[in-house]
This record gives structure tokens, sequence and C-alpha cells, in this order.
């Protein structure tokens, strides 16, 4: 009765009533926790309440791997228990070998526990598996540059993914942006230009455009056409607001209009501690009185 009301009346209220029963005349079917647990998961929120039956699941069946990989997700997905979560997932992957896919899931858990080396660990022995994943190589590429500043590699990665998937723009914008941390803004503005070519609303590469015309060669003109191009796609892109606000304060002396794009920022995002800081100093400074 407690299936029939979870799969076909989907009245989930009473389906949870049932199973419950059913769980008190047969404590060791395993797959009742397992309903009970979906239904908590998914329709109701209460994640505690699913972990407490998934984690009877696995009590009652330790050699399901399928049990421990759906625990480890609602640990790590829903609770962040990411340090419990890994134990779910390698012992998932102990049971069924072939579930390789789970370094990828546990390469995340170590990021978000701060373990990154560990992830990178992870992240390589899945594209060891996954060598035709294009997505896969960005990811390390990117996560390799922001986390542990290892552009070179990163340089590497990314370009492999260029070779698997040569008409991918957002590839060209991540190659051009660990060309610019390697100082490298000549080629950095061509990998950003050719994602463009690709996909002329790739706002990312506009974005990052606009930084190197302004913050390297000083170019207000061309800083100032590519943040305007930002603004045009997403105008509540709120960082692309700020940058526009110093450029027109900067470059042309146009103070009102930094401040309007500074209030914009703060009314998109009231944390952005530097549009705060810049509204702030343009107050001091008398620069936008009547």
């Amino acid at each position: 009765l407690g299936y029939l009301y979870k799969n076909d009346l989907k009245n989930y209220e009473k389906a949870v009533y049932h199973l419950k029963i059913a769980v008190e005349k047969n404590p060791a079917e395993e797959d009742l926790h397992v309903a009970i647990s979906e239904i908590l998961k998914n329709q109701n929120n209460d994640f505690q309440g699913a972990r407490l039956h998934l984690e009877s699941a696995v009590q009652l069946k330790p050699d399901d791997a399928q049990y421990h990989l759906e625990l480890a997700n609602l640990l790590s997905d829903k609770l962040k228990l990411y340090r419990e979560s890994i134990i779910q997932y390698e012992k998932a992957l102990t049971l069924n070998p072939k579930l390789v896919y789970l370094h990828s899931h546990i390469g995340i858990a170590m990021n978000n526990l701060g373990d990154h080396k560990e992830a990178v660990f992870h992240f390589k022995k899945y594209i060891q598996f996954y060598p035709d994943d294009a997505l896969s190589f960005s990811n390390l590429a990117i996560f390799l540059s922001q986390n542990l500043g290892d552009n070179d590699e990163a340089e590497s990665l990314i370009k492999k993914s260029i070779e698997l998937d040569p008409n991918n723009a957002g590839y060209y914008h991540t190659l051009g942006f660990i060309k610019m941390e390697l100082k490298n803004y000549s080629e950095a503005i061509a990998q950003f230009e050719k994602s463009l070519d690709l996909d002329p609303e790739y706002i990312n590469s506009y974005f990052d455009l606009g930084k190197i015309h302004y913050e390297v060669y000083k170019n207000c003109l061309l800083a100032k056409k590519n943040y305007e191009k930002v603004l045009e796609l997403n105008p509540k892109m709120a960082e692309a607001h700020v940058n526009l606000g110093v450029l027109l304060s900067n470059c042309y002396s146009d103070h009102f209009g930094a401040k309007d794009h500074y209030e914009t920022a703060l009314r998109i995002d009231p944390n952005l501690e530097q549009a705060n800081h810049n509204l702030k100093s343009l107050l001091e400074r008398n620069l936008v009185n009547p």
C-alpha cells in the first residue's frame, strides 16, 4: 500500500505512513528504508530523516554499492558532510570498482574540505578513465590555476580540452584567463577574441578584455567598449558595473556616471565591498555633490 501511494497515487504523506508501518513489521527489509528515504529527501526536504533510513539500508545490506552511493550523495549534496561522504564514496568504489566516475565526486568533496592536492589526485584519476571528456580537462585546468596557481599544467590541460572540442568558446576563454595569469597579455587577448568568434555573446571574454585593456594597456576606450558590451548582455553583472564605474571616474572624470554604476552594483549585490568602498570614496571627496 505504501508503494501504491508513492509510485502511483503520489500521496507521499500516506506513503510514508504505510511504509513506516511496513518497516515496523519487517525491519530487515532494506528496500523499505530506501523508499522512505527517497520521499523524505525529494518531497519533504527532511535530509536528516532520509539519512537515518539510508544508514539503516546500508547496515542491512553493507555489500550494496548503490546504497553507499546514495548515502554519499545525500551527505555531500544536501548535508554538506563532506568527510562522511568520502567514506561512503570510497566504500561504493571498493564494492564496485567500475564506478570510476566517483573519483570526481571524491575530488569535489576533498576540495570542499580544503584539501586541494588530494582533490587534484582524484580529478586526475577520473580523467585517466575518461580521456575524451573535454569538460573534465577544463575543470581541472581551472582548479589548478585558481586554487594551486599551477598555470603551466593548467595551460596544458585546457589545450587538451580545445583539442577534443575545438568549437567550445568557454575553453578558449579559459586558455585566455590562464595566459592572463601568466602575464602573457597579448596571447590572452587573442584567446578571448577566439572565444568571441565562436560565441559573440560570451560575456566573460568581454569582461576580461575590459580588464586587460584598462589595467594593463590603459586603453580606456577599448576597456569601456568591452564593459558596456558585458552590461548590454547582462545588466545585472555587478562586477562589470564596478569596473566601468572605476573607468569612468579615472579616465573621464565622470564621477556621477561612476556613482550610478556603484549604486546599481549595490542594488544587485548589497554586500559587494568594492562598490561600497568606491561609492563612499566619491562621497568623502565631494566629487558627486550637486
